[in-house]
């Protein structure tokens, strides 16, 4: 099992070098660099992978100073999302210009949509194709397409730089399967293989996953996702207002869970893999995570909004001794009854200790037995659910079964159907 392990963080609240006011979107290179848009300071800092600043976008010293921000070439105001393309070159959402720039590698500007203009003034909020409103996340595949998350239009837009095409989805305010809640579309991330496009729904709980064409295949979040927004919950696999987004050469997609205070990640059919991360300001703590990325050796990086800092984690293998195997994904009880389900808790290495289960998320009215607790692997229990006649029905519910042994917890997760 791979877990995550703290390796350092930079970054205090100020206007200096490798001082932060908001960090919010961040990025690394094929070279192991990290573009952090540090938002309120008008900037995007460009670090080395261990925090040393190498040099920054938005004013000429910005590396040293903030800027004072603006609507000119190159300058930025409320730059949000950061992304590199495989060319080295670097593409900023600047926000309240409502407009993308472009930079080489070098940090010369390059070229910007949003408006006729756009290279040299602020563009009005627009909604046609390849106009925005308040653009935060951004992505570009290995085709060099781009992928703006056009929050205020409540929609996605795909910018083919080679032949100029556009292609627009969602673009309605709502809950339902291709619209995105109040706050938009937030972070965005395209796959390796550039078939598949992740963008955060924060206001509904979920990130949804698009073909590069704009079709929605599925979400995160909760049993229905695709087609409603999630209540707002806390067990693996589910979301609070998650903003930031990014994705692995291996598929692995991770989630800044920013009301959870954590990232979570998954695989690519979409199963919760590993979390980590508090409340706090210490080593692996965050106060509302914002952005993420990851590099060529699965090293993440976060952008801790509150805390005006960036975190790096490496990825480390722990051998676990045992796994928790529900015999359903889905289970059904009807009101006022019970229904059962066999639970194993299987050993993979080491001596047989108990383990001690638990069962959380079970709704209003609803209770959780189990045969025998604990468990000595390998072995199996019987989970039994009884609901009330209040439990409320017509739903699903996200059920976590914990197992405890020698310090070490893992879960498995299972959804409750209440007829």
């Amino acid at each position: 099992m791979i877990v995550y392990e703290f390796v350092l963080a930079w970054g205090k609240v100020g206007f200096g070098r490798g001082e932060f006011h908001g960090p919010t979107g961040v990025a690394v290179d094929l070279q192991g660099n990290v573009y952090v848009a540090d938002t309120a300071n008008a900037r995007v800092l460009l670090f080395d992978g261990n925090g040393k600043p190498l040099s920054g976008l938005g004013c000429p010293n910005a590396v040293n100073f903030t800027c004072p921000g603006g609507s000119g070439q190159g300058q930025f105001d409320n730059p949000w999302g950061v992304a590199v393309d495989s060319s080295g070159y670097v593409y900023v959402t600047d926000s309240v210009n409502n407009r993308v720039q472009k930079f080489d590698v070098n940090g010369n500007f390059v070229s910007a949509w949003g408006c006729p203009n756009a290279a040299t003034q602020r563009c009005p909020w627009g909604w046609g194709p390849g106009q925005f409103g308040d653009p935060l996340g951004i992505a570009v595949d290995s085709a060099g397409n781009m992928y703006v998350a056009d929050r205020a239009n409540y929609r996605v837009q795909k910018i083919d730089q080679n032949t100029g095409s556009i292609t627009q989805w969602g673009g309605s305010y709502g809950s339902g399967a291709d619209q995105f809640g109040g706050a938009g579309p937030g972070g965005i991330a395209v796959d390796p293989s550039g078939k598949y496009v992740y963008v955060t729904d924060p206001s509904n709980n979920r990130v949804k996953k698009y073909s590069n064409s704009g079709q929605l295949l599925s979400a995160l979040g909760c049993p229905n996702a695709l087609n409603q927004a999630c209540n707002p919950g806390s067990g693996p696999g589910q979301l609070n207002n998650p903003i930031g987004v990014t994705v692995d050469s291996s598929g692995n997609v991770y989630v800044a869970d920013s009301g959870n205070n954590r990232i979570q990640k998954f695989d690519s059919a979409e199963n919760p893999l590993t979390q980590w991360g508090s409340y706090g300001s210490g080593p692996g703590q965050f106060n509302y995570p914002e952005g993420v990325a990851v590099d060529s050796s699965g090293n993440v990086y976060v952008n801790d909004l509150q805390n005006n800092r960036v975190q790096k984690f490496k990825p480390i293998t722990r051998k676990v001794p045992f796994t928790i195997i529900p015999a359903e994904k889905v289970m059904r009880v009807v009101q006022g009854q019970s229904s059962t389900m066999t639970i194993t808790v299987s050993l993979i290495s080491g001596t047989p200790d108990p383990v001690q289960l638990s069962v959380t998320g079970l709704p209003n009215g609803a209770t959780a037995t189990l045969s025998s607790n604990p468990v000595t692997p390998t072995a199996t229990t019987t989970l039994k659910i009884s609901a009330s006649y209040n439990t409320q029905a017509g739903q699903y519910y996200t059920l976590t079964i914990s197992g405890t042994s020698g310090g070490i917890t893992e879960t498995a997760t299972i959804s409750l159907w209440v007829d």
